[in-house]
């Protein structure tokens, strides 16, 4: 299983962590490497 069928699995304790979990599958939604300094996501666009 991967971070992103996980992250899909996930039900969120509160809405932070829904506010978390919506954000990082949108990452993975356009660059599967978000964890890495190799990707080229703007990080100051993300929120």
């Amino acid at each position: 299983m991967n971070l992103r069928q996980k992250l899909e699995q996930y039900r969120p304790y509160n809405e932070q962590e829904d506010a978390d979990r919506s954000v990082m599958l949108s990452l993975l939604a356009r660059e599967e490497d978000i964890l890495t300094r190799e990707n080229s996501t703007d990080r100051k666009s993300v929120v």
